[in-house]
């Protein structure tokens, strides 16, 4: 599983998040997004997409198989469909943090 920022959607909301300034060059930030859902809700996909499938090894041989949450439309046939927090590979934990794991499954 893997993800990227989109293009599709806005910047984020930025408001309280500090400046940083490193050797002297200040940075402001460009994008923010918060996690704040409640467990197992949904991620904001105008801003997040996922890089779905390889169920024939990505022209490196790889096991691994890319799936977005439980229902995400295009997920490869392997992925979750209903969330549960032990098998979802990526999802809001309810504390503020998006969370991604790998899970081992009949080999992939």
């Amino acid at each position: 599983m893997s993800f990227a920022a989109g293009s599709g959607g806005g910047t984020g909301n930025c408001s309280g998040v500090s400046n940083i300034t490193v050797n002297g060059m200040a940075y402001t930030p460009s994008f923010c997004q918060e996690f704040n859902g409640a467990v197992g809700s949904a991620i904001d996909t105008t801003v997040w997409n996922f890089d779905l499938g390889n169920n024939g090894g990505w022209g490196n041989g790889e096991a691994e198989v890319y799936c977005g949450p439980p229902g995400y439309a295009g997920n490869p046939s392997q992925c979750p469909t209903t969330f549960s927090t032990s098998t979802a590979p990526v999802y809001i934990d309810g504390n503020g943090h998006l969370v991604i794991q790998p899970i081992y499954e009949n080999g992939a």
